[in-house]
């Protein structure tokens, strides 16, 4: 049947012909996958409809007798107004539906004070879901001012909004609920891909209580993953069967990477300083990327005034950064350079034809910055620091 979501009563509904309700009662419709018990009876044919007598007390709101007693009644399926006539003075019903009147039955209906207003009220909870609701007879005083204590909450629900309102019969009453344990407790069944048991239990889902799971709130078996994923509706009498698919692992082989940067003199490539080897651990095969500040040895500077460099290193390999870097001007160095390239002319035009220059080991293979790594040249890729 097309319903819409929230409060209903089951004289709404179409039976089946040649049945009929043996109570009615109100029920809520949360979602499309809701199935709804409601238990009827095969109608009695015309001419044999009779009367019964029935035993009937009418109650008030905290259930103390007010009156009540034996009455005649027509039989079968009957509104619950036919007991207005019966109604102690001063007292009001405080139902509507109907009731199947048997003979020799007993039957319970309340009542209250005459001056009681009557209230539509529909529940939902915090998380937004339909919780019920229906007609309420609240301010017995009459004197226009209702507490939320008067209303019957829905089981396992309790108030957010506490003590006086105003009553105006005409306005529809939203009042929001909290849950007495946050969370609905499911059970869940898990089973591999080939129908094995991997246990289960009981878990608390849907904290918002809004009707709605994930499935990543569950708490997987070690070693397993899910197969579907997203949203489900939440029934806590409705055992779950989840699918899981074993994960496959492989051992991953670490190892370390490591950098020395060393600073190579210009124009000679004399190593004249090194920084202490960078480490990193990974997995052996993937790349880490250093990140190193430059700092030149005392007495020198970088020759193209760069600050850092940035170099990838496999996990496994070790290499070597070159730095050029430049001896510090001084004033008086320069006057003793030019003596001392007097004395060096004086002394070839004493050894005329003799080469007394030395070959500078590396010159020519590193430029401004280079790098070794295992024995090749490779690419180094630098940054300035901002």
């Amino acid at each position: 049947m097309n319903l819409t979501a929230g409060a209903h009563k089951f004289s709404e509904l179409s039976l089946p012909q040649g049945y009929e309700l043996v109570r009615d009662d109100t029920f809520t419709v949360a979602n499309s996958a809701d199935i709804i018990p409601v238990t009827v009876r095969a109608a009695a044919a015309e001419e044999e409809v009779t009367t019964a007598i029935a035993n009937v007390q009418f109650v008030d709101a905290d259930g103390n007798a007010v009156g009540g007693g034996y009455y005649t009644l027509p039989a079968g399926v009957q509104n619950i107004s036919i007991l207005s006539q019966y109604v102690p003075e001063g007292y009001t019903l405080a139902e509507a539906g109907d009731f199947y009147v048997a003979p020799d039955g007993f039957y319970q209906a309340k009542v209250v004070k005459a001056e009681s207003s009557i209230i539509h009220v529909t529940f939902k909870s915090t998380g937004g879901k339909a919780l019920g609701g229906g007609d309420y007879f609240v301010d017995e005083d009459g004197d226009g001012i209702a507490n939320y204590s008067e209303l019957q909450l829905p089981e396992g629900y309790n108030l957010t909004e506490t003590g006086d309102f105003f009553v105006d019969p005409d306005q529809n009453y939203e009042i929001t609920l909290k849950k007495e344990v946050e969370g609905t407790i499911i059970h869940v069944a898990y089973v591999d891909e080939e129908g094995n048991n991997l246990g289960g239990g009981d878990y608390f889902v849907d904290l918002d209580d809004d009707g709605i799971a994930n499935y990543s709130e569950l708490a997987l078996p070690e070693g397993y993953e899910l197969i579907q994923t997203g949203d489900f509706f939440v029934d806590a009498n409705n055992p779950y069967t989840i699918t899981l698919h074993k994960v496959q692992t492989h051992e991953v082989e670490q190892d370390t990477a490591s950098l020395v940067v060393k600073y190579v003199k210009e124009g000679t490539n004399e190593v004249v300083g090194e920084d202490e080897a960078y480490t990193a651990d990974g997995v052996k095969g993937e790349v880490h990327t250093f990140t190193v500040d430059l700092k030149a040895p005392r007495g020198y500077e970088l020759v193209d005034g760069e600050d850092s460099l940035t170099l990838d290193v496999e996990y496994g390999q070790s290499a070597e950064a070159f730095v050029k870097v430049k001896a510090v001007e001084d004033k008086n160095e320069g006057k003793k350079d030019e003596e001392k390239t007097d004395e060096k002319k004086d002394s070839k035009k004493e050894d005329k034809g003799v080469d007394t220059g030395v070959a500078t080991p590396l010159a020519g293979i590193f430029g401004t910055m280079s790098v070794a790594l295992g024995g090749m040249i490779a690419l180094l890729r630098r940054k300035n620091r901002k």
